[in-house]
Parts: C-alpha cells; structure tokens; sequence
C-alpha cells in the first residue's frame, strides 16, 4: 500500500493528498494486524505532507515587497533575543515567516548592527522579482546612491511626502525616486542638482555628508587641521568627516593588527556592512 500512497501523491493536488491519506490511515489504525506498519508510514507521511501545505500558504499569502530593502511590518518585528540563535543567523519575522539572512552569521562584527537596522526596519535584505525576500543581505556589496537615500530617509525619520517622481534622471521611474526625491527636497548636498548616478556607488565622504544631513548635524563651516593624511581641509566634505570622527560614528582606516593607518578613504566605495553600522551608530549618537 506505501507504494500506492506515492503515486497519490505524485497525482493528485497536495490538498487533496492529505485529505485521502487521512481516511486510509483510520482505515488502517482500524484494522490493524499487517497494516500496523503502513499506518506508521502513512502517519510519517502524512505529517509531512501537511508541513508541505502549510508552507505553500504561507508562501502564497506573502506580499512581494516594492524595493530592494522591503519594509517589514510593524508585528513582525523581533527584538535582538529572537530566535536568530537558534540559527546561528541573524533573523526577522515578515508575513509571519522567517526569514534568515543566510549570509549575516551571529558571529560577524557587522552583525550587532545589521540585526539592529533590521528590527528598526531601515533594512530588509535583497528580494526576488515578486519581492519574496532571497534570505542575503550581501554585506560586501557597495551601497548605492540611490540605497544610501532610502535608508538614510527611513533611518532617520523623515516625515514627509516623497511620493512625487524625482527630477533626477537617473532616479526617474525606479524604486528608489520618492527618496531620492525627498533628499532633493531636503537639499542634501549630494542630490540636489538632480545629476548624480543613483545606481553609482556612494564613497565614504558622500555618505557620511548624507547622513549627518539627514539626522540635522551641524558641522563647521571650514576645518584648519585634519587627523587624516588624505583628508585636507580643502576635501569635499571634510567638515562633515571631522565631525562625525570625533562623534565616533566613522573612524579612519586601520592595518591587520589594529593600528590606524591615518587615512580616511574617502573616495572609496562604503559596503553594506559598513553601512550598517554607520547607521546604527547615527541612530544612537544623532536620533531622538
């Protein structure tokens, strides 16, 4: 009989399997002797096939998310004690599953900060074409421009309408346009002439000029010495750098034991882990 319970199952809808294989395993639990053993099989099977259609509903009852960083919803946040340690993963709850960011594990030093964004819901991880979340957050990706406008707006707050399309071009139309186009309204410095390439990377200096913007830091007009070699006080952005150095949101460069090299980078590219906490850091420091 086990054999005919396969071919069910390769024939008939999932629903529908579970529902016949629980009429034969009260017929077998009822006639006992030589069914005493296919009815195990079947209860086994049976448990199995009925995990199997509950995932399915809850894959079809997710939502696919607009954007790269999906939001999750307000219940389905999770406080840093969930049960990411159970994986060994960092975790959170959207649409009642859970989604393991496969790529974060607990022991990473970015992952403190990754799951804090995560729980403030500034980030989310990557997502397929139907916006069912991919399990990577992809900490050596280079963020974007247009990544550092969204979560630099949702991270800092920002209460205001940016549902209008953004005079950037390359923003026109993307995911990203309503903010790009609420940092344009805010005249942050990197986005308001409407020229910059979203889809370019964003460099050290433009992202922290970004984001002590958005969390209203006031930095100095001009600087007279810098504690970096690469960083003059004639860089673009300096002001912003020192200030945020000294706030302990950034710091400088360092080798492999440690020890500062005395550079900033600022041209360099900022990865997604980097992100994180610069964020999270911003968050602490700056937020309200």
């Amino acid at each position: 009989m086990l054999w005919l319970c396969t071919v069910v199952r390769r024939s008939l809808p999932l629903t529908a399997t579970v529902s016949l294989l629980a009429g034969w395993l009260s017929a077998a639990v009822a006639a006992g002797g030589s069914w005493t053993n296919d009815a195990a099989r079947f209860t086994s099977i049976l448990q199995q096939d009925r995990a199997e259609l509950a995932q399915e509903e809850r894959e079809r009852s997710a939502e696919a998310g607009p954007e790269l960083f999906g939001d999750i919803a307000e219940s389905d946040r999770v406080s840093s004690q969930s049960n990411a340690s159970a994986s060994g993963f960092v975790e959170f709850l959207e649409n009642a599953l859970i989604v393991q960011l496969r790529d974060v594990s607990l022991q990473a030093w970015f992952a403190p900060f990754v799951r804090d964004m995560v729980e403030q819901r500034v980030i989310g991880g990557y997502r397929d074409a139907s916006g069912r979340p991919l399990g990577e957050y992809r900490p050596g990706n280079p963020v974007s421009v247009e990544e550092l406008a969204k979560m630099t707006v949702t991270a800092a707050r920002i209460d205001q309408d940016c549902s209008h399309d953004s005079r950037n071009a390359s923003a026109k139309g993307g995911w990203a346009a309503p903010f790009v186009s609420c940092a344009e309204d805010l005249e942050w410095a990197i986005f308001t002439d409407g020229t910059i390439d979203v889809r370019r990377p964003a460099t050290r200096g433009e992202v922290v000029a970004t984001v002590l913007q958005a969390f209203d830091v006031i930095t100095a007009e001009s600087v007279m010495q810098s504690p970096f070699t690469d960083v003059l006080p004639s860089t673009r952005f300096a002001p912003a750098i020192f200030r945020a150095v000294s706030d302990g949101v950034v710091s400088g460069y360092a080798d492999r034991s440690g020890r500062p090299t005395g550079t900033f980078g600022s041209e360099e590219p900022v990865n997604r882990a980097e992100m994180a906490k610069i964020l999270s850091l911003a968050v602490q420091v700056y937020g309200q």
